[in-house]
């Protein structure tokens, strides 16, 4: 069993990609309607939603990264930006955020990505 923000095998990822396009076309789907609504010419809306897409696209919208546990050295990948994760291997917590994965003791220091 996987931990939460885990992805543990290839289908997960893939399941990931999968609702990451929805999402882009839905997008694009809801910027254009909206721009027929309040009258907004075509090429317009289709520019707005393509903005709006490509900064979904280039955003951290499930993200997987993967690191290493810093006492006992489990990779996993994971959600970046998960938050609290425990190492299922040594129980160890560890914050994951922003780029770093900081202990939950506030007395450890911090480790950064392992790529």
């Amino acid at each position: 069993m996987s931990a939460p923000g885990e992805v543990k095998n290839r289908h997960q990822e893939f399941g990931l990609i999968l609702v990451r396009c929805i999402v882009v076309v839905f997008t694009f789907l809801v910027v254009s309607g909206v721009g027929i609504l309040v009258n907004i010419p075509p090429g317009i809306a289709g520019i707005l939603a393509g903005l709006v897409g490509f900064g979904l696209i280039v955003g951290a919208l499930f993200d997987v990264v993967h690191v290493s546990c810093p006492r006992c050295g489990y990779n996993a990948n994971l959600l970046r930006n998960t938050g609290s994760f425990k190492c299922p291997e040594c129980s160890y917590d560890m914050y994951i955020y922003d780029g770093n994965i900081k202990p939950a003791d506030i007395n450890e220091k911090q480790v950064t990505w392992q790529s």
